[in-house]
């Protein structure tokens, strides 16, 4: 499908090629139109001359005139990912089946099909109701979202009965053959956080068995509202898919001038790039210190810094030419020195 996309105008201009240029540009405005752009684009075009290579792109991206654009671009590029998206992505099944769901990986599956609907949403929508509008809708309904899941795990309490525990037991028997007796005194005894009861368990079976079975064991254990928090995550899922998943790939080709693009665009890359890497990292740890429960809470108030954040600096870029928003960001930079 990408070979039905016409190639850049800019790009045709910057090598040359002026009527095929007027042609692409007439598959996207009115002919009416076309001068204009022409003329804006050939201005935009005498800067990049000045800028030249790419130590005069960065150079250029560092100085006054490029602040603005640059401070958003890296806040977007790092809000994106400090939602924990990509961690709770890698991560959902081991999520489900801590709340005792019967099959984790369908209801991964489930968490696709619903960020497809989401993404095909956003891009129906875009240009309707604007970048700005929709990005900042979606991070606080991700914020709604993950409190709901946060408010889940609260509610939560783990507990082994008889029956969870011969579960246990035939699981456990070839790594643990003394592990009905180590439960001995286990049923009936209420945890009201999956970190104290797996420390109990771990205690109990040895660190190593415990951590090795932890979704296993708090499937059984965990009394808590399973389809809660599949909604929650669901809902989190479209919220971020709608919004700034795919809108910040549409803010980062539109805020940075052409003579930039090359250097700009994989810088902010990088940034998300670096910060979800981080963010993956710490997510299993933060699975085995802090419970689900706080994990949820992290991502709603690092979501809810970025949306202030991003509330403040981010413009709105729709039925603007790249070269329009080029100077209304230029002429705001004194706002950040």
């Amino acid at each position: 499908l990408v070979s039905l996309i016409p190639k850049s105008p800019r790009w045709l201009m910057m090598v040359g090629r002026d009527s095929e240029a007027t042609e692409a540009m007439a598959q996207l405005m009115s002919r009416e139109d076309i001068p204009g752009e022409i003329a804006a684009i050939r201005e935009s075009m005498s800067n990049s001359d000045r800028v030249g290579s790419a130590r005069g792109q960065l150079r250029e991206l560092l100085s006054r005139h490029s602040r603005k654009a640059v401070v958003i671009g890296v806040t977007i590029a790092a809000v994106q990912p400090i939602t924990g998206i990509n961690a709770i992505n890698t991560y959902a099944p081991m999520i489900f089946a801590q709340t005792g769901a019967e099959d984790p990986l369908w209801q991964t599956a489930l968490l696709g099909v619903v960020s497809l609907v989401a993404i095909v949403f956003s891009f129906l929508l875009i240009d309707r109701f604007g970048r700005r509008p929709i990005v900042l809708f979606g991070l606080f309904w991700c914020v709604a979202s993950l409190v709901i899941c946060a408010w889940s795990f609260q509610q939560a309490s783990y507990s082994l009965t008889g029956d969870s525990i011969a579960e246990i037991k035939d699981q456990l028997a070839d790594e643990h053959p003394g592990v009905a007796d180590a439960l001995v005194g286990q049923d009936g005894v209420v945890y009201q956080s999956d970190i104290s009861f797996m420390q109990q368990m771990q205690q109990l079976l040895g660190t190593e068995v415990a951590n090795k079975n932890k979704d296993f064991i708090i499937g059984e254990a965990a009394d808590i509202d399973g389809d809660l928090v599949l909604t929650a995550m669901l809902s989190f899922m479209a919220a971020f898919q709608f919004s700034i998943g795919p809108v910040m790939w549409v803010v980062l080709a539109e805020i940075f001038p052409i003579q930039l693009r090359g250097i700009a665009i994989p810088a902010a890359q990088l940034v998300t790039a670096v910060v979800n890497y981080f963010v993956q990292q710490f997510f299993p740890w933060q699975l085995s210190n802090m419970g689900a429960r706080d994990i949820f809470l992290f991502y709603a108030v690092c979501v809810s810094i970025g949306a202030v954040a991003l509330s403040m600096l981010l413009p709105e870029t729709k039925n603007k030419s790249i070269e329009e928003i080029e100077i209304e960001l230029s002429r705001s930079k004194e706002t950040l020195v």
